[in-house]
């Protein structure tokens, strides 16, 4: 029987209704209890998904608590998701590399778990992320364009290697969560679209406008990830051919998306679960971890956000949309591949750890 840590301090950006942040969190305490993890404790915001013991929540600014934590046996689990990055802010990179320093002062292992690494614009940011890394005992991130920014940094020590997003560890949907998709939608072909607020949104939404006129054969559905994306759907909400759909829960994203012929995302997780479900995607990106998702998965990406155009929205929806039914297989392949592999790296990950 593989021997593996009985109390562990998981650190990211948990408690905040996000759609992706909630589906890594969930997969995450899945894979620990199924593990035989005796005890999770989450530092999280306010609003904390449903998960059931043996997770713990913590108040997100308890350093003690954290620090009691570590200090009687715990080790610490840093992700998934984009943690060390400075386009948010500096006081959001020192909070998680906070739990690192922690950790490593009670001299208990850290393991990096399947982050997206950067952007680091700032020299003080950079080096503070190498300086970190090189101290932890597991380095895993969920893209080959973080595994390059590991070597731009020159962390050669702990050896980085690509660990799948946790989210892809969530189970498929059940039969009666298709169902319920199903009549949420409605029937007919159908695209779901899952855009974004960002500094280039009005770049986004004229884009969108140009291109769905030319998008016939389907019906538009958009649905939001985290209720700060409802707005951004109802600027559009003229041209599209239903009311925007509020965030739905983790279970509920997946059979939408299963039960969906096509997805145009800007939000990373909804590309993910259609590569878990094997559902044929169009990225648009606005930051370098759907750019390497969309690299790793063979998923197309229309443009960036900052200079996105109707013609080449257009474009790539039409011809995602021709080429969906052999993207599909492919997709579904991929994606079962990293479901596969992630519990297998989970396990080996944790018993490293022990």
């Amino acid at each position: 029987m593989t021997v593996v840590p009985q109390r562990v301090v998981l650190s990211g950006y948990y408690g905040y209704a996000n759609l992706g942040d909630d589906a890594i969190l969930l997969a995450l305490c899945s894979a620990l209890r199924a593990a035989g993890v005796a005890e999770i404790l989450v530092p999280a915001g306010p609003r904390p998904p449903a998960v059931g013991p043996p997770v713990r929540w913590l108040p997100r600014y308890d350093w003690r608590a954290v620090r009691a934590a570590l200090a009687d046996g715990g080790v610490l689990l840093s992700g998934g998701g984009g943690l060390f990055q400075d386009s948010t802010s500096l006081r959001s990179l020192g909070y998680y590399l906070g739990h690192l320093w922690l950790a490593q002062r009670a001299r208990r292992p850290v393991a990096v778990v399947a982050q997206s690494i950067g952007p680091l614009r700032r020299p003080l940011a950079r080096w503070l992320v190498a300086r970190a890394l090189r101290r932890v005992q597991v380095l895993t991130v969920r893209d080959q364009g973080s595994l390059a920014t590991i070597a731009d940094l020159d962390v050669r020590t702990p050896p980085a290697r690509v660990l799948p997003d946790p989210a892809f560890g969530l189970p498929a949907p059940s039969p009666a969560a298709i169902a319920a998709a199903r009549a949420q939608l409605g029937p007919g072909p159908r695209v779901l679209w899952w855009l974004r607020p960002t500094a280039h949104t009005a770049t986004v939404l004229e884009a969108v406008r140009g291109a769905l006129p030319q998008l016939t054969g389907a019906q538009h559905q958009a649905v939001a990830c985290q209720a700060c994306d409802q707005a951004v759907h109802e600027a559009l909400s003229a041209v599209w051919s239903a009311a925007p759909l509020p965030p739905p829960s983790v279970s509920e994203a997946l059979a939408l998306i299963a039960v969906a012929d096509l997805v145009v995302a800007e939000r990373l997780h909804p590309l993910i679960f259609a590569a878990r479900v094997g559902t044929p995607a169009v990225a648009i990106q606005y930051d370098p971890k759907v750019a390497g998702l969309a690299a790793d998965a063979g998923l197309p990406v229309a443009g960036h956000d900052a200079s996105l155009t109707a013609a080449a929205l257009q474009q790539a929806v039409a011809a995602a949309w021709s080429a969906r039914e052999p993207a599909a297989a492919r997709l579904r392949d991929w994606g079962q591949t990293a479901h596969e592999a992630l519990a297998r790296d989970l396990r080996e990950l944790l018993a490293s750890l022990a």
